[in-house]
């Protein structure tokens, strides 16, 4: 099985709680998608959910799932964040 984490993290913005979730493998999008989730419907939250698993399994990739999880967030109004693009201070 090949790894699952990836190489370019995914953001994701709550809009109801205001809180941010760093998506950063193929089991974090999967639990992601399973339990916290803001709809429990909709085909690309299915196809995301089958290729995350499908991806851990080691029958789909992991750019797969990181794809998957973005078009589940496209669907379900799931603001993303561009991680690259931020700023960090120490």
């Amino acid at each position: 099985m090949q790894g699952t984490r990836w190489q370019t993290p995914v953001m994701l913005a709550c809009k109801k709680s205001g809180q941010y979730f760093v998506i950063t493998s193929t089991q974090e999008a999967l639990d992601m998608l399973s339990t916290k989730w803001p709809v429990n419907e909709g085909r690309a939250l299915i196809e995301a959910l089958e290729t995350c698993s499908a991806a851990l399994e080691g029958r789909r990739s992991n750019l797969d799932a990181r794809l998957g999880l973005l078009r589940a967030a496209d669907e379900a109004g799931v603001p993303v964040v561009d991680c690259m693009s931020l700023e960090y201070s120490i």
